[in-house]
């Protein structure tokens, strides 16, 4: 089952009474399945379906009376960047498929489309992609034509960003002012030395070139027999 196909369907009582539409949906953090449904009512006032209360599930979704107050676990990670531990970016998240029990991130970008396990991946702002052997996958009647079993490991390529910026001798260097993700939520600020765990930031959210933009460079000192027009005296 694809998850995406539960956004907009609309929720009703056993008795056909309309209660809302379905907004969003939780994951479990331990195997990835689906544990509730994010849904709005007609005031667009928000209240948590958990999976046990669904009747059946088709055009519609029949609930009973079951909510949950306080919902915990992984929110959607349709759409968001997916990202190899060592800063490569490789896609976004498609989609998400339940299939046989198990849980799998339908992941593609400019050269791959692939589905990886959901236990293989860390959930942050972006989605970080570990090393992991899955040969199975989702079933075949369940998977877009076309696409490629799960990753069975996560290429580090030689040329990637963060490799560059290591080359470059980016540690310990001062960041001159500051660095923010695209919701403008604060990655590191001015004054900030840069460590191996702020650049691990900084590739997340896609922000290293302008990470290594964003460094102070001493002044240069000027050569033996230089002088500027500021030491100069006006008559």
């Amino acid at each position: 089952m694809k998850l995406s196909e539960l956004i907009a369907k609309p929720v009703l009582s056993p008795s056909g009474e309309r209660l809302g539409y379905v907004v969003s949906f939780l994951l479990s953090a331990k195997n990835g399945n689906l544990t509730v449904l994010v849904c709005a009512d007609e005031e667009e006032t928000s209240f948590f379906l958990p999976v046990r209360a669904l009747q059946s599930v088709g055009d519609a979704i029949l609930a009973g009376a079951a909510r949950v107050s306080a919902p915990t676990g992984i929110p959607s990670p349709i759409g968001k960047t997916v990202y190899t531990q060592n800063g490569s970016r490789l896609g976004i998240v498609r989609d998400v498929l339940e299939s046989d029990g198990k849980c799998y991130l339908h992941i593609t970008g400019t050269s791959i489309s692939v589905f990886c396990p959901f236990r293989c991946a860390e959930y942050r702002d972006a989605v970080i992609l570990r090393a992991c052997a899955d040969k199975r996958g989702p079933k075949k009647s369940e998977r877009p034509k076309n696409d490629a079993l799960p990753l069975s490991s996560v290429a580090q390529p030689k040329n990637n960003p963060r490799c560059a910026l290591y080359d470059r001798d980016l540690l310990g260097k001062v960041l001159q002012s500051d660095i923010t993700d695209g919701d403008g939520i604060q990655i590191a600020v001015a004054g900030d030395c840069i460590t191996p765990s702020l650049l691990d930031r900084a590739a997340a959210h896609n922000r290293l070139l302008e990470l290594g933009a964003r460094i102070a460079h001493p002044p240069e000192k000027p050569k033996r027999g230089t002088f500027f027009f500021r030491d100069c005296i006006s008559p």
